[in-house]
């Protein structure tokens, strides 16, 4: 009987032993997984982070991507605009037939006319007829049409002449490799120059004779 009212405590006390044993397993359990939320909920922050900023990286690259095309059709669209007056070029099977396309006219072609003095030292000649007025004059490789009315006494060629050898006094013309030519007329407001280069023939053309003098000039 004393033996067992020894044991009594001892079972008692392995009991209270227990007890705390599971409760710090148990404390211990439920500490691990909030370590591991608090792990998870840190891993899955820093993954939205990544996200959100890949996310906005792609749009800022797509944006300056889409910058650069504007500009660049912008930039497209600014030189047209500017070229305004193109150049065209056409290629003959041989030189003496891109000569014979520009329409150059030597002095000789045009001797025996009535004289006209255009001013700076350049003399034209003056053909008219049925109303209409033609004044030639030749300036180094380049021979220059105008075509005018007569109203009256006067024409509306010359003076367009006179002011086209006065134009040509500060600006000067491409030299061409053969021969060039310029016709304009004045009442239909269409001016054409034309000038060779070997077996090639080149065309710019303008509303006034000053503008597409301006244009082949510009071509050099």
């Amino acid at each position: 009987m004393k033996t067992y009212q020894k044991l009594i405590p001892v079972a008692i006390l392995g009991l209270l032993l227990a007890g705390c044993g599971s409760k710090n397993n148990d404390n211990q359990n439920a500490s691990m997984k909030n370590s591991q939320s608090t792990s998870v909920k840190s891993s899955d922050k820093t993954t939205s982070s990544k996200a959100s900023s890949s996310s906005s990286a792609s749009s800022s690259s797509a944006a300056s991507s889409s910058d650069s095309v504007a500009s660049s059709s912008s930039s497209e669209s600014a030189s047209s605009a500017t070229s305004g007056n193109p150049v065209s070029s056409k290629t003959y099977a041989s030189r003496e037939a891109a000569k014979n396309s520009v329409g150059y006219q030597s002095k000789a072609s045009t001797s025996g006319l009535p004289t006209v003095n255009l001013g700076s030292g350049i003399t034209g000649v003056k053909d008219a007829g049925a109303g209409q007025v033609f004044v030639s004059f030749n300036m180094g490789r380049w021979s220059l049409t105008v075509r005018g009315t007569e109203v009256n006494v006067s024409d509306t060629a010359t003076p367009a002449a006179k002011q086209m050898v006065a134009y040509l006094q500060t600006h000067t013309l491409p030299v061409p490799d053969g021969y060039g030519h310029v016709s304009a007329d004045i009442d239909s407001n269409e001016t054409t120059v034309k000038w060779q280069e070997g077996a090639t023939v080149h065309k710019v053309s303008g509303s006034t004779p000053e503008a597409a003098l301006q244009a082949a000039i510009d071509a050099k």
